[in-house]
């Protein structure tokens, strides 16, 4: 398993390709001596053999998908939770595309958009702007907890 990145990084940064998907390289061919691999510059006799290698384990390894924030490749919601309650804060603009994409209904934009930058009306940003008095801070599924935006989204 792995990327090409990762296992073969001297042939990774010697490549032209690198954006390109698995699907356009299997099209063009990556076999040795086939047009899926264009390289800067002659390949040394003793990169000749990493990409040997690397061909070859190409045509006997399938394909398979794997989670990454997993140690063993395996999804589990577990895993899944415990990746997005440990991660570092997000930048909401860093997903403006994902956000705004012309497939995405509208509806799911807004929503998305107000989420990312917490702007869905929580029982503690309706305190904050004075619509709820202070006592009614808990959240309404009798967890004893103040509702807040990473509370009422991620149970925390």
């Amino acid at each position: 398993g792995g990327t090409l990145e990762t296992r073969f990084p001297r042939l990774f940064g010697l490549t032209l390709e690198q954006e390109t998907s698995v699907a356009e390289m299997c099209s063009l061919g990556w076999g040795v001596g086939e047009e899926g691999w264009r390289w800067r510059r002659r390949l040394f006799v003793w990169e000749e053999g990493l990409f040997e290698e690397c061909c070859l384990l190409l045509a006997n390894e399938l394909d398979k998908w794997r989670w990454l924030p997993d140690f063993d490749g395996v999804y589990s919601v577990s895993s899944a939770y415990y990746w997005l309650t440990h991660q570092a804060p997000m930048d909401p603009s860093s997903h403006k595309d994902v956000v705004w994409n012309k497939l995405v209904p509208l509806k799911v934009s807004l929503f998305m958009w107000c989420l990312l930058n917490n702007r869905l009306p929580t029982k503690d940003d309706l305190i904050r702007r004075e619509i709820l008095d202070g006592d009614s801070a808990l959240c309404s599924g009798a967890c004893c907890k103040e509702e807040t935006f990473s509370h009422f989204f991620l149970r925390m």
